[in-house]
Protein backbone atom coordinates (compact mmCIF):
# COMPACT_ATOMS: atom_id res chain seq x y z
CA UNK A 1 0.00 0.00 0.00
CA UNK A 2 1.31 3.46 -0.81
CA UNK A 3 2.43 5.72 1.96
CA UNK A 4 0.58 8.57 3.58
CA UNK A 5 2.43 11.59 4.94
CA UNK A 6 1.49 14.51 7.14
CA UNK A 7 2.42 18.14 6.84
CA UNK A 8 1.65 21.37 8.64
CA UNK A 9 -1.89 22.73 8.23
CA UNK A 10 -2.70 24.65 5.07
CA UNK A 11 -5.42 27.23 5.57
CA UNK A 12 -7.77 27.97 2.70
CA UNK A 13 -11.24 27.29 1.41
CA UNK A 14 -10.70 26.05 -2.14
CA UNK A 15 -9.58 22.66 -3.33
CA UNK A 16 -6.95 24.25 -5.59
CA UNK A 17 -5.16 25.56 -2.47
CA UNK A 18 -5.47 22.21 -0.76
CA UNK A 19 -3.96 19.93 -3.38
CA UNK A 20 -1.05 20.42 -5.77
CA UNK A 21 -0.07 17.39 -7.80
CA UNK A 22 3.49 18.59 -8.34
CA UNK A 23 4.30 19.07 -4.63
CA UNK A 24 5.44 16.49 -2.10
CA UNK A 25 2.95 13.88 -0.89
CA UNK A 26 1.15 14.77 2.29
CA UNK A 27 -2.00 14.66 4.34
CA UNK A 28 -3.62 18.08 3.94
CA UNK A 29 -5.34 19.70 6.90
CA UNK A 30 -7.49 22.75 6.40
CA UNK A 31 -10.37 24.83 7.62
CA UNK A 32 -13.68 23.48 6.49
CA UNK A 33 -16.02 25.30 4.12
CA UNK A 34 -19.83 25.09 4.10
CA UNK A 35 -22.02 26.10 1.22
CA UNK A 36 -25.42 24.91 0.01
CA UNK A 37 -26.21 23.37 3.38
CA UNK A 38 -29.53 21.88 2.39
CA UNK A 39 -27.85 19.41 0.03
CA UNK A 40 -25.86 17.89 2.88
CA UNK A 41 -26.85 14.41 4.12
CA UNK A 42 -28.02 15.82 7.47
CA UNK A 43 -30.59 18.01 5.71
CA UNK A 44 -32.02 15.48 3.27
CA UNK A 45 -35.36 15.71 5.08
CA UNK A 46 -35.61 19.49 4.85
CA UNK A 47 -37.60 19.10 1.64
CA UNK A 48 -40.30 17.29 3.60
CA UNK A 49 -40.20 19.94 6.30
CA UNK A 50 -40.62 22.63 3.63
CA UNK A 51 -43.70 20.82 2.26
CA UNK A 52 -45.31 20.68 5.70
CA UNK A 53 -44.46 24.32 6.40
CA UNK A 54 -45.83 25.54 3.05
CA UNK A 55 -49.10 23.65 3.50
CA UNK A 56 -49.40 24.94 7.06
CA UNK A 57 -48.72 28.55 6.01
CA UNK A 58 -51.38 28.47 3.26
CA UNK A 59 -53.87 26.81 5.63
CA UNK A 60 -53.16 29.20 8.52
CA UNK A 61 -53.26 32.23 6.22
CA UNK A 62 -56.69 31.22 4.97
CA UNK A 63 -58.10 30.74 8.46
CA UNK A 64 -56.39 33.89 9.72
CA UNK A 65 -57.87 35.93 6.88
CA UNK A 66 -61.31 34.55 7.67
CA UNK A 67 -60.89 35.54 11.31
CA UNK A 68 -60.01 39.09 10.25
CA UNK A 69 -63.10 39.39 8.06
CA UNK A 70 -65.50 37.56 10.42
CA UNK A 71 -64.03 37.88 13.95
CA UNK A 72 -66.95 36.30 15.76
CA UNK A 73 -68.34 33.89 13.17
CA UNK A 74 -67.40 30.20 12.75
CA UNK A 75 -65.63 29.02 9.60
CA UNK A 76 -68.20 27.63 7.10
CA UNK A 77 -67.65 24.08 5.89
CA UNK A 78 -67.17 25.18 2.29
CA UNK A 79 -64.52 27.69 3.33
CA UNK A 80 -62.69 25.07 5.39
CA UNK A 81 -62.82 22.67 2.44
CA UNK A 82 -61.43 25.31 0.07
CA UNK A 83 -58.59 26.19 2.45
CA UNK A 84 -57.63 22.51 2.83
CA UNK A 85 -57.83 21.82 -0.90
CA UNK A 86 -55.76 24.88 -1.79
CA UNK A 87 -53.10 23.97 0.78
CA UNK A 88 -52.61 20.54 -0.79
CA UNK A 89 -52.80 21.91 -4.34
CA UNK A 90 -50.12 24.54 -3.71
CA UNK A 91 -47.71 21.97 -2.25
CA UNK A 92 -48.22 19.64 -5.22
CA UNK A 93 -47.67 22.49 -7.69
CA UNK A 94 -44.52 23.50 -5.80
CA UNK A 95 -43.37 19.90 -6.12
CA UNK A 96 -44.05 19.92 -9.87
CA UNK A 97 -42.10 23.19 -10.16
CA UNK A 98 -39.17 21.56 -8.30
CA UNK A 99 -39.24 24.08 -5.47
CA UNK A 100 -38.31 21.37 -2.97
CA UNK A 101 -34.98 20.53 -4.60
CA UNK A 102 -31.60 22.23 -4.27
CA UNK A 103 -31.78 26.00 -4.21
CA UNK A 104 -35.58 25.86 -4.24
CA UNK A 105 -35.58 24.51 -0.69
CA UNK A 106 -33.04 27.17 0.25
CA UNK A 107 -35.59 29.86 -0.63
CA UNK A 108 -33.55 31.64 -3.28
CA UNK A 109 -35.06 34.66 -5.01
CA UNK A 110 -36.20 32.63 -7.99
CA UNK A 111 -37.85 30.01 -5.77
CA UNK A 112 -39.68 32.65 -3.73
CA UNK A 113 -40.99 34.43 -6.82
CA UNK A 114 -42.09 31.14 -8.41
CA UNK A 115 -43.86 30.09 -5.20
CA UNK A 116 -45.69 33.38 -4.84
CA UNK A 117 -46.80 33.33 -8.50
CA UNK A 118 -48.20 29.80 -8.12
CA UNK A 119 -49.92 30.66 -4.83
CA UNK A 120 -51.56 33.82 -6.20
CA UNK A 121 -52.71 32.04 -9.37
CA UNK A 122 -54.31 29.29 -7.29
CA UNK A 123 -55.96 31.86 -5.07
CA UNK A 124 -57.58 33.47 -8.10
CA UNK A 125 -58.37 30.44 -10.27
CA UNK A 126 -59.49 27.85 -7.71
CA UNK A 127 -62.20 29.90 -5.90
CA UNK A 128 -63.49 31.24 -9.24
CA UNK A 129 -63.67 27.72 -10.70
CA UNK A 130 -65.31 26.34 -7.56
CA UNK A 131 -67.95 29.05 -7.59
CA UNK A 132 -68.62 28.60 -11.31
CA UNK A 133 -68.77 24.81 -11.33
CA UNK A 134 -70.54 24.06 -8.05
CA UNK A 135 -72.78 27.05 -7.65
CA UNK A 136 -71.92 27.71 -4.00
CA UNK A 137 -70.26 30.97 -3.12
CA UNK A 138 -67.14 29.88 -1.29
CA UNK A 139 -65.32 33.12 -1.87
CA UNK A 140 -65.63 36.71 -0.79
CA UNK A 141 -63.44 39.47 -2.12
CA UNK A 142 -62.42 40.70 1.34
CA UNK A 143 -61.49 37.23 2.55
CA UNK A 144 -59.45 36.32 -0.55
CA UNK A 145 -57.68 39.67 -0.54
CA UNK A 146 -56.55 39.22 3.06
CA UNK A 147 -55.67 35.58 2.44
CA UNK A 148 -53.43 36.58 -0.46
CA UNK A 149 -51.81 39.38 1.56
CA UNK A 150 -51.04 37.12 4.52
CA UNK A 151 -49.70 34.33 2.32
CA UNK A 152 -47.62 36.78 0.27
CA UNK A 153 -45.74 37.73 3.44
CA UNK A 154 -45.83 34.43 5.35
CA UNK A 155 -44.58 32.06 2.60
CA UNK A 156 -41.21 33.82 2.01
CA UNK A 157 -40.80 34.41 5.75
CA UNK A 158 -41.32 30.72 6.50
CA UNK A 159 -38.85 29.63 3.82
CA UNK A 160 -36.22 32.10 5.01
CA UNK A 161 -36.76 30.93 8.59
CA UNK A 162 -36.24 27.32 7.51
CA UNK A 163 -33.09 28.30 5.69
CA UNK A 164 -31.77 30.12 8.75
CA UNK A 165 -32.43 27.08 10.93
CA UNK A 166 -30.62 24.85 8.44
CA UNK A 167 -27.69 27.27 8.36
CA UNK A 168 -27.48 27.12 12.15
CA UNK A 169 -27.48 23.32 12.11
CA UNK A 170 -24.77 23.19 9.45
CA UNK A 171 -22.51 25.48 11.45
CA UNK A 172 -22.97 23.57 14.69
CA UNK A 173 -20.28 20.90 14.95
CA UNK A 174 -22.62 18.69 16.96
CA UNK A 175 -24.72 18.00 13.86
CA UNK A 176 -22.42 18.06 10.80
CA UNK A 177 -21.00 14.84 9.30
CA UNK A 178 -17.22 14.76 9.00
CA UNK A 179 -15.66 13.53 5.74
CA UNK A 180 -12.16 12.27 4.96
CA UNK A 181 -11.10 11.93 1.32
CA UNK A 182 -8.63 9.22 0.27
CA UNK A 183 -7.10 9.18 -3.20
CA UNK A 184 -4.95 10.78 -5.85
CA UNK A 185 -4.50 14.53 -5.81
CA UNK A 186 -6.43 15.36 -8.97
CA UNK A 187 -9.40 13.16 -8.11
CA UNK A 188 -9.36 14.32 -4.47
CA UNK A 189 -9.60 17.94 -5.59
CA UNK A 190 -12.82 17.15 -7.45
CA UNK A 191 -14.23 15.29 -4.44
CA UNK A 192 -13.43 18.20 -2.11
CA UNK A 193 -15.28 20.62 -4.37
CA UNK A 194 -18.20 18.20 -4.68
CA UNK A 195 -18.55 17.74 -0.92
CA UNK A 196 -17.97 21.31 0.24
CA UNK A 197 -20.31 22.73 -2.38
CA UNK A 198 -23.02 20.63 -0.73
CA UNK A 199 -22.29 21.85 2.75
CA UNK A 200 -20.42 18.83 4.04
CA UNK A 201 -17.54 19.17 6.52
CA UNK A 202 -14.28 17.87 5.01
CA UNK A 203 -11.69 17.37 7.76
CA UNK A 204 -8.79 16.21 5.61
CA UNK A 205 -7.48 14.73 2.38
CA UNK A 206 -5.16 11.74 2.28
CA UNK A 207 -3.13 12.07 -0.91
CA UNK A 208 -1.10 8.93 -1.53
CA UNK A 209 2.24 8.94 -3.31
CA UNK A 210 4.79 6.14 -3.93
CA UNK A 211 7.38 7.38 -1.42
CA UNK A 212 8.55 6.10 1.92
CA UNK A 213 6.74 7.15 5.07
CA UNK A 214 7.88 7.42 8.66
CA UNK A 215 5.08 5.10 9.75
CA UNK A 216 3.14 2.32 8.09
CA UNK A 217 0.42 3.47 5.72
CA UNK A 218 -2.25 1.51 7.58
CA UNK A 219 -1.22 3.09 10.87
CA UNK A 220 -1.30 6.55 9.32
CA UNK A 221 -4.81 6.09 7.92
CA UNK A 222 -6.03 4.61 11.20
CA UNK A 223 -4.71 7.57 13.12
CA UNK A 224 -6.44 10.04 10.84
CA UNK A 225 -9.82 8.28 10.93
CA UNK A 226 -9.74 7.86 14.69
CA UNK A 227 -8.18 11.22 15.56
CA UNK A 228 -10.49 13.29 13.35
CA UNK A 229 -13.68 11.51 14.50
CA UNK A 230 -14.51 10.80 10.86
CA UNK A 231 -18.09 9.80 9.95
CA UNK A 232 -17.62 9.18 6.21
CA UNK A 233 -14.66 8.28 4.01
CA UNK A 234 -14.76 8.94 0.26
CA UNK A 235 -12.34 6.90 -1.86
CA UNK A 236 -11.24 8.70 -5.02
CA UNK A 237 -9.12 6.08 -6.77
CA UNK A 238 -9.29 4.71 -10.34
CA UNK A 239 -11.88 1.97 -10.40
CA UNK A 240 -9.60 -0.39 -12.27
CA UNK A 241 -6.98 -0.17 -9.50
CA UNK A 242 -8.54 -2.87 -7.36
CA UNK A 243 -5.31 -3.55 -5.47
CA UNK A 244 -5.17 -0.08 -3.95
CA UNK A 245 -8.90 -0.13 -3.15
CA UNK A 246 -8.50 -3.47 -1.40
CA UNK A 247 -5.63 -2.13 0.70
CA UNK A 248 -7.59 0.96 1.73
CA UNK A 249 -10.71 -1.06 2.54
CA UNK A 250 -8.68 -3.49 4.67
CA UNK A 251 -7.95 -0.52 6.94
CA UNK A 252 -11.37 1.11 6.91
CA UNK A 253 -13.48 -2.00 7.56
CA UNK A 254 -12.48 -2.04 11.22
CA UNK A 255 -13.94 1.43 11.87
CA UNK A 256 -17.62 2.41 12.31
CA UNK A 257 -17.55 4.75 9.30
CA UNK A 258 -19.49 4.92 6.05
CA UNK A 259 -17.21 4.34 3.05
CA UNK A 260 -18.17 5.70 -0.36
CA UNK A 261 -16.58 5.11 -3.77
CA UNK A 262 -16.49 8.26 -5.88
CA UNK A 263 -17.30 7.77 -9.61
CA UNK A 264 -14.25 7.41 -11.82
CA UNK A 265 -14.56 10.61 -13.86
CA UNK A 266 -11.87 9.46 -16.29
CA UNK A 267 -14.58 7.22 -17.71
CA UNK A 268 -17.37 9.43 -19.15
CA UNK A 269 -19.87 6.61 -18.69
CA UNK A 270 -19.45 6.88 -14.92
CA UNK A 271 -21.39 10.14 -14.55
CA UNK A 272 -23.58 8.28 -12.09
CA UNK A 273 -27.15 9.08 -11.04
CA UNK A 274 -26.81 6.96 -7.91
CA UNK A 275 -27.12 3.35 -6.86
CA UNK A 276 -30.26 1.24 -7.03
CA UNK A 277 -31.13 -2.26 -5.87
CA UNK A 278 -32.38 -4.82 -8.38
CA UNK A 279 -33.22 -8.20 -6.89
CA UNK A 280 -31.09 -7.32 -3.87
CA UNK A 281 -28.05 -6.56 -6.05
CA UNK A 282 -26.67 -3.00 -5.97
CA UNK A 283 -26.35 -1.50 -9.45
CA UNK A 284 -24.78 1.78 -10.52
CA UNK A 285 -27.43 4.02 -12.05
CA UNK A 286 -25.70 5.51 -15.10
CA UNK A 287 -28.60 7.37 -16.66
CA UNK A 288 -32.11 8.41 -15.69
CA UNK A 289 -35.22 9.19 -17.67
CA UNK A 290 -35.85 12.94 -17.67
CA UNK A 291 -39.43 12.62 -16.46
CA UNK A 292 -40.93 9.97 -14.28
CA UNK A 293 -43.55 9.57 -11.58
CA UNK A 294 -44.98 12.86 -10.32
CA UNK A 295 -42.85 14.90 -12.75
CA UNK A 296 -44.25 13.04 -15.75
CA UNK A 297 -47.79 13.52 -14.43
CA UNK A 298 -47.18 17.25 -13.90
CA UNK A 299 -45.84 17.65 -17.45
CA UNK A 300 -48.80 15.76 -18.92
CA UNK A 301 -51.28 17.79 -16.87
CA UNK A 302 -49.61 21.01 -18.01
CA UNK A 303 -49.96 19.95 -21.66
CA UNK A 304 -53.58 18.87 -21.39
CA UNK A 305 -54.81 21.83 -19.33
CA UNK A 306 -52.80 24.66 -20.89
CA UNK A 307 -52.87 23.04 -24.33
CA UNK A 308 -56.65 22.63 -24.22
CA UNK A 309 -57.11 26.22 -23.07
CA UNK A 310 -54.75 27.50 -25.79
CA UNK A 311 -56.60 25.46 -28.43
CA UNK A 312 -59.99 26.93 -27.45
CA UNK A 313 -58.61 30.48 -27.43
CA UNK A 314 -56.74 30.04 -30.74
CA UNK A 315 -59.61 28.31 -32.60
CA UNK A 316 -61.10 31.53 -34.13
CA UNK A 317 -57.63 32.70 -35.21
CA UNK A 318 -56.83 29.30 -36.72
CA UNK A 319 -60.08 29.35 -38.69
CA UNK A 320 -59.29 32.82 -40.06
CA UNK A 321 -55.76 31.78 -41.07
CA UNK A 322 -57.08 28.68 -42.84
CA UNK A 323 -59.48 30.83 -44.89
CA UNK A 324 -56.66 33.24 -45.88
CA UNK A 325 -54.43 30.38 -46.98
CA UNK A 326 -57.14 28.89 -49.20
CA UNK A 327 -57.94 32.29 -50.71
CA UNK A 328 -54.32 32.96 -51.71
CA UNK A 329 -53.45 29.61 -53.28
CA UNK A 330 -55.16 26.29 -54.01
CA UNK A 331 -54.46 23.28 -51.83
CA UNK A 332 -55.08 22.21 -48.24
CA UNK A 333 -54.67 24.72 -45.43
CA UNK A 334 -53.05 22.13 -43.14
CA UNK A 335 -49.70 20.63 -44.07
CA UNK A 336 -48.83 17.18 -42.71
CA UNK A 337 -45.21 16.17 -42.32
CA UNK A 338 -43.46 13.13 -40.88
CA UNK A 339 -41.12 14.07 -38.06
CA UNK A 340 -39.16 12.33 -35.33
CA UNK A 341 -40.66 12.56 -31.86
CA UNK A 342 -40.48 10.95 -28.44
CA UNK A 343 -38.30 7.83 -28.21
CA UNK A 344 -37.10 8.47 -31.81
CA UNK A 345 -40.47 7.40 -33.19
CA UNK A 346 -41.96 9.01 -36.29
CA UNK A 347 -45.26 10.87 -35.98
CA UNK A 348 -47.40 13.16 -38.16
CA UNK A 349 -46.83 16.84 -37.38
CA UNK A 350 -49.48 19.42 -38.35
CA UNK A 351 -48.68 22.93 -39.63
CA UNK A 352 -50.38 25.61 -41.65
CA UNK A 353 -49.25 25.39 -45.26
CA UNK A 354 -46.91 28.30 -45.99
CA UNK A 355 -45.60 27.29 -49.43
CA UNK A 356 -47.03 26.73 -52.86
CA UNK A 357 -48.29 23.11 -53.11
CA UNK A 358 -45.69 20.74 -54.60
CA UNK A 359 -42.81 23.20 -54.16
CA UNK A 360 -40.79 20.78 -52.03
CA UNK A 361 -40.11 18.58 -55.05
CA UNK A 362 -40.54 15.43 -53.00
CA UNK A 363 -37.83 16.42 -50.49
CA UNK A 364 -37.48 18.72 -47.52
CA UNK A 365 -35.35 21.84 -47.97
CA UNK A 366 -35.21 24.46 -45.23
CA UNK A 367 -36.74 27.81 -46.14
CA UNK A 368 -34.25 30.67 -46.54
CA UNK A 369 -34.54 34.44 -46.78
CA UNK A 370 -36.72 35.55 -49.75
CA UNK A 371 -37.53 31.92 -50.57
CA UNK A 372 -39.74 31.98 -53.71
CA UNK A 373 -41.68 28.92 -52.56
CA UNK A 374 -43.17 30.80 -49.57
CA UNK A 375 -46.52 32.50 -50.11
CA UNK A 376 -47.28 36.03 -48.89
CA UNK A 377 -49.46 34.89 -46.00
CA UNK A 378 -46.98 32.06 -45.42
CA UNK A 379 -44.11 34.52 -44.96
CA UNK A 380 -46.04 36.30 -42.21
CA UNK A 381 -47.03 33.03 -40.57
CA UNK A 382 -43.46 31.74 -40.55
CA UNK A 383 -41.99 34.97 -39.22
CA UNK A 384 -44.46 35.04 -36.31
CA UNK A 385 -44.53 31.21 -35.88
CA UNK A 386 -48.32 31.22 -36.25
CA UNK A 387 -47.89 28.38 -38.74
CA UNK A 388 -47.18 26.16 -35.70
CA UNK A 389 -50.65 26.66 -34.17
CA UNK A 390 -52.10 23.41 -35.62
CA UNK A 391 -49.56 21.55 -33.51
CA UNK A 392 -51.96 22.11 -30.64
CA UNK A 393 -53.70 19.08 -32.21
CA UNK A 394 -50.47 17.14 -31.61
CA UNK A 395 -50.36 18.32 -27.99
CA UNK A 396 -53.91 17.13 -27.39
CA UNK A 397 -53.34 13.74 -29.05
CA UNK A 398 -50.19 13.19 -27.00
CA UNK A 399 -47.52 13.20 -29.71
CA UNK A 400 -46.15 16.61 -28.75
CA UNK A 401 -45.82 18.89 -25.75
CA UNK A 402 -46.26 22.64 -25.39
CA UNK A 403 -42.57 23.00 -24.51
CA UNK A 404 -39.76 20.71 -25.59
CA UNK A 405 -37.12 20.16 -28.28
CA UNK A 406 -38.48 21.12 -31.69
CA UNK A 407 -39.19 18.07 -33.90
CA UNK A 408 -37.20 17.83 -37.13
CA UNK A 409 -38.22 16.33 -40.45
CA UNK A 410 -37.11 12.76 -41.18
CA UNK A 411 -34.65 13.94 -43.86
CA UNK A 412 -33.04 16.44 -41.49
CA UNK A 413 -32.84 13.83 -38.73
CA UNK A 414 -31.10 11.33 -40.99
CA UNK A 415 -28.62 14.01 -42.07
CA UNK A 416 -27.70 15.64 -38.74
CA UNK A 417 -27.66 12.56 -36.52
CA UNK A 418 -24.33 11.52 -38.07
CA UNK A 419 -22.79 14.99 -37.77
CA UNK A 420 -23.89 16.33 -34.37
CA UNK A 421 -22.95 14.50 -31.17
CA UNK A 422 -25.92 13.39 -29.01
CA UNK A 423 -28.35 14.61 -31.66
CA UNK A 424 -30.72 11.69 -31.08
CA UNK A 425 -30.67 12.34 -27.30
CA UNK A 426 -33.12 15.19 -27.95
CA UNK A 427 -35.90 12.62 -28.19
CA UNK A 428 -35.85 11.57 -24.54
CA UNK A 429 -38.74 14.01 -24.09
CA UNK A 430 -41.71 14.80 -26.28
CA UNK A 431 -41.04 17.48 -28.92
CA UNK A 432 -42.57 20.87 -28.26
CA UNK A 433 -44.27 23.70 -30.10
CA UNK A 434 -41.67 25.98 -28.53
CA UNK A 435 -38.49 25.27 -26.62
CA UNK A 436 -35.43 26.56 -24.79
CA UNK A 437 -33.41 26.72 -28.00
CA UNK A 438 -36.09 28.76 -29.77
CA UNK A 439 -36.42 31.45 -27.09
CA UNK A 440 -32.62 31.76 -27.08
CA UNK A 441 -32.54 32.63 -30.78
CA UNK A 442 -31.88 29.23 -32.33
CA UNK A 443 -34.94 28.93 -34.54
CA UNK A 444 -35.55 28.83 -38.27
CA UNK A 445 -32.82 28.12 -40.79
CA UNK A 446 -29.56 26.46 -39.67
CA UNK A 447 -27.05 27.77 -42.19
CA UNK A 448 -24.08 25.90 -40.76
CA UNK A 449 -23.43 22.92 -38.53
CA UNK A 450 -22.46 25.04 -35.53
CA UNK A 451 -25.97 26.50 -35.33
CA UNK A 452 -27.42 23.01 -35.14
CA UNK A 453 -24.91 22.07 -32.44
CA UNK A 454 -25.99 25.09 -30.39
CA UNK A 455 -29.63 24.12 -30.83
CA UNK A 456 -28.92 20.58 -29.64
CA UNK A 457 -26.96 21.91 -26.64
CA UNK A 458 -29.92 24.04 -25.57
CA UNK A 459 -32.34 21.14 -26.08
CA UNK A 460 -30.21 18.87 -23.89
CA UNK A 461 -29.96 21.58 -21.23
CA UNK A 462 -33.76 21.81 -21.15
CA UNK A 463 -34.11 18.03 -20.84
CA UNK A 464 -31.66 17.83 -17.94
CA UNK A 465 -33.09 20.86 -16.11
CA UNK A 466 -36.84 20.60 -16.76
CA UNK A 467 -39.17 22.23 -14.27
CA UNK A 468 -42.69 23.61 -14.34
CA UNK A 469 -41.30 27.08 -13.71
CA UNK A 470 -38.89 26.76 -16.68
CA UNK A 471 -41.84 25.81 -18.92
CA UNK A 472 -43.78 28.87 -17.78
CA UNK A 473 -40.74 31.06 -18.43
CA UNK A 474 -40.33 29.67 -21.97
CA UNK A 475 -44.05 30.08 -22.70
CA UNK A 476 -43.96 33.68 -21.50
CA UNK A 477 -40.95 34.48 -23.72
CA UNK A 478 -42.30 32.76 -26.83
CA UNK A 479 -44.76 35.51 -27.94
CA UNK A 480 -42.02 38.13 -27.62
CA UNK A 481 -39.54 36.07 -29.66
CA UNK A 482 -42.19 35.24 -32.28
CA UNK A 483 -43.15 38.90 -32.75
CA UNK A 484 -39.48 39.73 -33.13
CA UNK A 485 -39.33 37.20 -35.96
CA UNK A 486 -35.55 36.84 -36.20
CA UNK A 487 -34.13 33.87 -38.18
CA UNK A 488 -37.60 32.73 -39.32
CA UNK A 489 -38.25 32.97 -43.06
Amino acid sequence: MRSFHSEQPILGNTAAKLLHAEQAPRLVRFRTRRVGVLDAPLHANFGYAARIIDAGVVFASGLGAHALVHPAGPVPVEHLFLVSFLSLLVVNLFQAARLYEGTGVQAGTRAIIAGLVIFMLCLVVVPAAATKLTGWTASSDAWLLRWGSLGFVALPAARLGLRGFAWWLAHDRRFGRRFLVVGDAEAAREVVDFLTDRGNVVVGVVSDRPVAAKMKASEQLEAEVRGKRVDDVVIALPWQDTRRMTEVMSVLRQFPVDVHLFPDRHNPVMSSHGVCLLGGVPLLHLSARPLGGARAFAKAAEDKLLGGLAFVLALPLMAAIAVLIRLESPGPAIYRQKRYGYNNEIFTCFKFRTMVPGSDGGGVVQACRDDPRVTRIGRFLRRTSLDELPQLFNVLNGTMSLVGPRPHAVEHQNYYQHLVDQYRCRHRMKPGITGWAQVNGFRGETKDLELMRKRVEHDLYYIENWSFFLDLWILSLTPIICLWGRNAY
